[in-house]
């Protein structure tokens, strides 16, 4: 049986066509029924597709870390050095001890940020009866320091205030109302030379 990857950009599971930086981070996660070695430097592969007439090129062994987390799972992560304004392909492959190889490949397109966007902010579904999921796009080349969520009650009272992920492209969090009735969110942003932002919205919260 072939392992099971895992791939995350950033620290999170990306959609087809996610937003990054320049400067990106993979973490394959390799899991297999039977011992991995985390001398196997090739059990993991990290391919990048520039183009549609591009050849694959592989990120070499020197660019990547490899560390056990079980006997049978091990993780592999990798810095990728992008350029502004392009679209790439990433695909990965993975492999167990016996040469069984992922079926198929992990694939995601990605595109990096050519100029500055205005930065989205949204929750869904509103009403809301289960769970709210907030989500904010951060296709900006310089990211926020600090990002801090603040949800308010009909009265104004302060029902939470959360520190949020400010990674690029779309960050999100999952929050749940403590009664039925209206909130109002604030999504404050600094950056590191003093420069703020704040976006505001309503949720409705039913039983």
């Amino acid at each position: 049986m072939a392992p099971q990857l895992t791939v995350f950009v950033n620290g999170a599971i990306r959609e087809n066509k996610a937003v990054v930086g320049q400067k990106t981070n993979v973490s394959v996660l390799l899991l297999d029924e039977n011992p991995l070695s985390i001398s196997d430097t090739s059990a993991v592969e990290i391919y990048l597709k520039a183009c549609e007439t591009c050849d694959l090129r592989k990120l070499p062994a020197r660019m990547v870390s490899v560390s056990a987390t079980s006997a049978n799972q091990v993780q592999v992560d990798g810095d990728l050095q992008l350029d502004t304004g392009q679209t790439y392909q990433l695909l990965v492959f993975g492999k167990d001890a016996a040469g069984n190889r992922t079926q198929p490949p992990y694939r995601l397109t990605v595109n990096t940020i050519a100029s500055d966007e205005l930065i989205a902010v949204r929750v869904y579904p509103n009403p809301a009866q289960t769970y709210a999921r907030f989500e904010w796009d951060l296709n900006v080349r310089e990211l926020p320091t600090d990002a801090r969520l603040r949800i308010y009650d009909a009265a104004g009272r302060e029902i939470g205030v959360y520190s949020v992920s400010v990674t690029t492209g779309r960050n999100s969090m999952l929050w749940q109302a403590p009664a039925p009735g209206l909130y109002v969110y604030r999504l404050h942003l600094t950056w590191g030379d003093g420069r703020t932002e704040r976006h505001t919205g309503k949720l409705i919260w039913q039983r």
